[in-house]
């Protein structure tokens, strides 16, 4: 654990908003202490990340949705201030904080009907090292645990790169 101290809020503001942090390829989980808070009391099991959403429909392209894909994948924190700007956007972004110890989520289903439903696709924004068998941060597919479970052959990786999203700065 280590701690850091910020002087201006401004500091303390960019770099919560610039999450996830890695450090020689790890995660590394940052999280603002309250005034008086002991800091080995605190959890250090959550994080917020960027997230794009992408195959919404038409009508389906609001606040109250990405509010639901938000809750989906963890706790909603915010929707990107762009997100209804410009002609035509290929996704929309919502800040999530979600728990590390649980897996990535890929997609959600939306039911517009009894019987017709689609499939959200998420990306996530700098995203760190992740396992494609069981989409657990932190560790790769060398290293899961499920790996001991069953023979290699039988076991399959649903998550991969595509979970990724590209960078959105200009290369320099």
């Amino acid at each position: 654990m280590y701690l850091f101290q910020f002087f201006h809020e401004i500091d303390i503001t960019r770099v919560m908003e610039g999450t996830p942090w890695t450090f020689n390829i790890a995660l590394v989980i940052l999280e603002r202490l309250k005034e008086g808070e002991n800091p080995r009391g605190v959890p250090l099991n959550s994080m917020e990340i960027w997230v794009q959403v992408y195959n919404l429909r038409a009508g389906f392209m609001s606040d109250r949705v990405l509010k639901a894909c938000g809750d989906f994948i963890g706790q909603f924190m915010a929707s990107c201030s762009k997100n209804y700007t410009g002609v035509w956007r290929e996704y929309l972004r919502v800040r999530v904080r979600f728990n590390i110890d649980k897996h990535l989520k890929r997609k959600m289903k939306i039911l517009y009907s009894k019987t017709d439903f689609f499939w959200f696709d998420f990306k996530y924004e700098r995203l760190p090292s992740f396992c494609f068998i069981c989409g657990i941060l932190g560790h790769s597919e060398k290293f899961c645990h499920r790996l001991f479970d069953s023979p290699e052959e039988e076991i399959a990786k649903p998550y991969g790169l595509f979970m990724r999203a590209p960078d959105r700065r200009p290369n320099k």
